[in-house]
């Protein structure tokens, strides 16, 4: 099982995301660094459930698709 995750991928962001993350049993959260996600085009925390952070996906960056979800909402 793994889940993907578009986020915003600022070092401040990147560290509320492994705070969630760090309640994953292995702590593998710990080992993304603030810019990783900046850095790469997938990071992958493979922990009890694999979690891929995303800057972008299919082109689509974390403001337009709440851009778009906004207007259908």
């Amino acid at each position: 099982m793994d889940i993907d995750l578009l986020i915003d991928p600022s070092p401040e962001n990147v560290r509320k995301v492994k705070a969630a993350l760090s309640v994953l049993p292995d702590h593998a959260a710990s080992e993304v660094a603030d810019d990783d996600v900046l850095k790469h085009t997938v990071v992958r925390v493979a922990d009890e459930i694999v979690v891929d952070l995303m800057a972008k996906a299919c082109g689509i960056d974390i403001d337009a698709a709440l851009a778009r979800f906004q207007r259908r909402g």
